[in-house]
This record gives C-alpha cells, structure tokens and sequence, in this order.
C-alpha cells in the first residue's frame, strides 16, 4: 500500500490521465469544440488571443481544483465502501 501512495504523492501515478470517455457524443461535442476554438482564435489580433488564452489557462487551473475535490470525495466514498464491505463479515 505504501508503494501506491508514495507513487500518488509524487505524481508518479495520475487516474485523470487514463481517463478517455468513451461515449461519442463527447467525442464528437470535443471535435466541434476544437473546430470552433480554432475558428473563434483566428478571428482574434494578436493581443486577444494571448488574453483569451490566458483566461482559458486560469479557468483550467480554476477548473483542476473543482476536479481534485470531485475526485477526493469519490476515493473516499470507495474507502467507506470498502470498509463496509469488510466489516460486514465481521458483525455476524
């Protein structure tokens, strides 16, 4: 167990990096999204583009946190689960 964590602190392990939905709606809501965003950016001088990229990048920071803590709360749901489960055999 130590390994698993260790290897989760140092970020050696990373679940959102595996994660690719598998619906394809989101892959088609993606493509159109690209498509969009890069229609959108060529409209844009210079100056704008960097400024909405830097407002795009501050939302994803913003966004990472929401993430983090979506993702906090789910592991420890599975942890209570889990316990559950095993002290469920023990009661009786």
């Amino acid at each position: 167990m130590k390994d698993i964590l260790e290897e989760l602190y140092y970020c050696r392990v990373r679940p959102s990096d595996e994660v690719e939905p598998k619906a394809p709606e989101y892959r088609e809501a993606n493509k159109e999204y690209l498509k969009r965003n890069a229609k959108f950016m060529e409209k844009l001088p210079e100056e704008l583009r960097r400024e909405y990229m830097e407002l795009l990048d501050q939302e994803t920071e913003s966004e990472s946190y929401y993430l983090y803590e979506t993702f906090a709360v789910g592991y420890r749901l599975g942890a209570r689960l889990a316990v559950t489960i095993f002290m469920e055999g023990t009661e009786r």
